[in-house]
């Protein structure tokens, strides 16, 4: 049935976002979330804060684990920094609260830096992960 494939889907897309696969998340949302969903400004604002989140994931493992990232982990946020100087000032559309996602890649020990440490915490992954859900849930 449609809505079984759709649950699947779902639980796919969620599945690779918990996992912090940033491939295998992109392919099942390219495949799930048509294109003019994603080129809507909300869909812009959403790839830009799970750019930002699959770009922390490894450096969030770290922290979760009481340890402090080192500085080649932090280049993990090399891939961020590219996206933004690319597509990123499309992506904002104006809306204040992505602007800290702006600074992420540039500020040293991001985690601890009062403009952009919520990224990683618990409260953002979830908010972000509520609204990936409902992105989903909105194609059924």
């Amino acid at each position: 049935s449609v809505w079984l494939q759709v649950a699947r889907d779902v639980e796919e897309v969620l599945g690779t976002f918990d996992a912090g696969d940033r491939d295998a998340f992109r392919d099942a949302w390219q495949r799930v979330i048509p294109a003019e969903r994603q080129a809507a400004p909300e869909g812009r604002a959403l790839e830009l804060r799970l750019e930002a989140y699959f770009a922390t994931y490894s450096i969030r493992q770290i922290l979760q684990d009481g340890r402090e990232p080192e500085e080649q982990q932090l280049q993990a946020l090399d891939a961020f920094r590219d996206f933004l100087s690319e597509r990123g000032k499309d992506e904002a559309g104006g809306n204040e609260t992505l602007m800290p996602l702006f600074a992420l890649p540039f500020v040293q020990h991001p985690h601890k830096h009062p403009d952009v440490r919520q990224v990683f915490s618990q409260d953002w992954l979830q908010d972000l992960r509520k609204d990936v859900e409902a992105e989903l849930r909105l194609q059924q």
